[in-house]
């Protein structure tokens, strides 16, 4: 009953709908009624469920197990792999790893042939591997390798064999930059990629390159540059695009999208937008469930001053999001109306979606969201001329970032908040700007920091701006 109780508890409405309507009879029906009526009320008595069913606990195991998979396959499908990959979508890891074993012992008793093991060995250390860092066991990941390569013609197993290594080293890279300090197990790391880059040119399997070209992504993630990313995510961009390599849909859009990242934050604007928006026209499915694309290429959009196309992206992607209320993604959109209106100068406009945005945010789904709406309220008021409100608003956000140690969680927005408090006592007291808080500023014209910079700029009193 606790894999069935916590199954039902993930699903969404629209789900539990589909499964009500899945025409269950007799005592299956009845305990599924009674997931429901339990994940609505929190209130389990597994003594009190065996006497409303009139069942014994035997038979109550049997249902609950049929009904549970009967479950899966009226959500995922009748393919056993699709089922697998939905239990992954949802978190739902005892599912998963319970549903791989009933799997696996189905296969080796009906005897399944090669390719067929094949297949399913590949998604088990697939979904090992990409398990996050707190479920994710070396060994577990290890075993359904070694019996994926057990069943691998001779001819393909260099290829996968560099695919797992890459794949693992990955993870252990992960693994050891979590468990201890980075610094101390720079060498080891390094050593290992060294040895992995080495076999590029043995492979023309694109999957192989590419995992490779991942994992030293990692590396310099974690011990290089923004910038020393960039030829690696390059090159991957270029396996997906060019060489159509075997794939998740999911792995391409992250990695176009951490690309057109790295593009916006070293100050290629122009050049992240156009590789962005070229998504958005050639591969609209990629955007799905990935709001950093839509959040570069209506930031890119703006700093580039494509007003009609940013407004055009939000009304088409986002109304029915604002109008269903839907958090964190509402307020999201909410405030990129905000930024745009902000940029264009329609002050009127900005307030509306500013106070619309202040209704909706939940503050403690997404501390980072507050700070944003903090900074261009503030920005808003200074901006549309009320320097005195303004004044009172940065007095009391400055104190909302003492409270919150926003200087040590976030020091850019603690930063942004220090230009405004200047900006409005050089305004005010009819002074020039000192010149580390210009130099601040100067530094806010650059990459994604853009957004706040260009809006700051425009607070910088006459008097100095024109030096």
């Amino acid at each position: 009953m606790k894999l069935l109780h916590n199954f039902i508890e993930k699903l969404n409405p629209e789900e539990r709908d589909k499964l009500k309507a899945m025409g269950l009879k007799g005592k299956e029906k009845d305990l599924l009624l009674k997931s429901f009526e339990i994940a609505e009320t929190q209130e389990f008595d597994k003594d009190q469920i065996l006497e409303a069913l009139q069942i014994n606990y035997n038979h109550f195991r049997v249902l609950c197990f049929k009904v549970l998979r009967k479950c899966y396959k009226a959500l995922a499908g009748e393919d056993d792999l699709k089922v697998l990959d939905f239990l992954n979508s949802k978190m739902l890891y005892d599912h998963l790893f319970s549903e791989i074993h009933l799997i696996e012992k189905k296969l080796i008793k009906e005897k399944a042939p090669e390719d067929e093991l094949r297949n399913f060995y590949r998604t088990c250390f697939d979904l090992s591997v990409r398990l996050p860092n707190y479920y994710y066991e070396e060994k577990t990941a290890t075993d359904f390798a070694n019996k994926f390569l057990s069943v691998v013609p001779p001819a393909e197993q260099l290829d996968e064999k560099l695919i797992i290594e890459a794949r693992m080293l990955f993870n252990k890279i992960n693994q050891l930059t979590v468990r201890y300090r980075i610094a101390d197990v720079q060498e080891e790391v390094n050593k290992e990629i060294t040895e992995l880059e080495k076999h590029i040119d043995e492979t023309k399997d694109p999957r192989a390159r590419y995992y490779i070209f991942k994992t030293s992504d990692l590396y310099c993630v974690i011990y290089k540059s923004a910038a020393e990313r960039e030829p690696y995510l390059q090159k991957m961009v270029s396996i997906i695009e060019k060489d159509n390599a075997d794939l998740p849909e999911r792995e391409k859009g992250l990695t176009m999208f951490k690309l057109a990242d790295v593009l916006y934050d070293d100050n290629k604007i122009e050049e992240a937008h156009n590789f962005v928006y070229k998504l958005y026209i050639e591969r609209p499915d990629s955007f799905k469930n990935f709001f950093s694309g839509f959040h570069i290429l209506i930031e890119t959009s703006i700093l580039l001053k494509k007003f009609d196309l940013a407004e055009s992206i939000l009304n088409k992607e986002f109304s029915k999001i604002i109008e269903m209320q839907q958090e964190p993604f509402c307020t999201f959109a909410l405030l990129n109306y905000a930024k745009l209106y902000l940029h264009k100068a329609d002050y009127e406009k900005a307030l509306g979606y500013i106070i619309e945005t202040k209704k909706v945010h939940n503050k403690t789904l997404n501390a980072a969201q507050e700070v944003q709406i903090r900074i261009y309220e503030n920005i808003y008021f200074y901006l549309s001329g009320d320097i005195d409100f303004a004044k009172q608003l940065v007095s009391a956000n400055l104190k909302f970032c003492e409270y919150q140690k926003i200087a040590e969680r976030n020091p850019q927005a603690q930063l942004v908040f220090d230009i405004i408090n200047a900006c409005i006592k050089a305004s005010l007291y009819e002074k020039s700007l000192p010149d580390d808080t210009m130099q601040a500023l100067e530094n806010f014209q650059k990459g994604t920091l853009a957004i706040f910079g260009r809006l700051l700029m425009r607070m910088v009193p006459k008097t100095k701006a024109e030096h």
